[in-house]
């Protein structure tokens, strides 16, 4: 069932938004999309966004445990928790106790910049490396210039190999890398407008995806941003126990 909520905070009164159960999800193109809202719907929860991918579910009525994590196990793969998308996974970087970096080109560093304003973050938070030019990542990161001849800087083999030059520099045990094309959603004159590569690295797990984020410059950026450490978040969640 979708649910379509408008993104303006000022319809909600501060002080009634502080009041009850806060739980969190990732949204796509300003679209909740629930199953089985019928759960909750009865407690008359307030629904708003809390910026681009992400709103807040806040349950003010009676309700029970039960309920909320019936509701979570059927909404699990939009999940992100009781915190906003950024302390959230800074808080799962310090019960598990690993340290995470980022190698940034079409985010510019937006990325960094998220993390920075959380008290007490470069604990187990490295830094990022902003390589927008493929100099720099050819000799900061180690990409080969074959590659980038042969395949581009959007490409699979890029984001690896700048994810695997961010390795040896920060020894970190969680990373990504991201390199896109924004470009004008409204002329779109090259073939790699909006199109973003990613490269995870979870301990010994590498995962590379492809995606497409037909927006203007900003919300680009953010999304690009904002779907990294959502990727990381879930795919950490779902390691055995034990194993982060």
């Amino acid at each position: 069932m979708n649910y379509k909520v408008s993104y303006n905070e000022k319809n909600y009164n501060s002080d009634e938004k502080e009041k009850g159960f806060k739980i969190y999800f990732f949204t796509e193109n300003e679209e909740i999309i629930f199953y089985n809202f019928e759960l909750i719907e009865k407690y008359n929860p307030y629904i708003y966004f809390t910026g681009i991918n992400q709103c807040v579910i806040i349950i003010r009525e009676n309700y029970d445990e039960k309920l909320i994590k019936d509701f979570i196990k059927n909404n699990y793969d939009k999940y992100i928790g009781e915190k906003d998308l950024y302390n959230e996974f800074y808080s799962l970087s310090q019960k598990k106790d690993f340290k995470f970096a980022f190698a940034e080109s079409c985010t510019g560093g937006y990325l960094s910049s998220r993390f920075v304003f959380i008290p007490g973050v470069s604990s187990n938070y490295l830094g990022s490396m902003v390589v927008y030019n493929e100099k720099l990542k050819k000799n900061i990161l180690g990409v080969k210039e074959e590659t980038i001849n042969t395949k581009t800087v959007y490409s699979n083999e890029c984001v690896r190999e700048m994810t695997l030059g961010l390795e040896k520099i920060t020894n970190a045990q969680v990373l990504a890398s991201v390199s896109g094309m924004a470009g004008d959603i409204y002329k779109k004159e090259k073939k790699e407008d909006g199109v973003v590569f990613f490269c995870f690295k979870i301990y010994d797990k590498i995962l590379i995806e492809k995606k497409f984020f037909l927006y203007e410059r900003k919300k680009f950026i953010e999304t690009a941003s904002n779907y990294i450490v959502f990727k990381l978040l879930k795919e950490i969640n779902t390691l055995e126990e034990g194993t982060a």
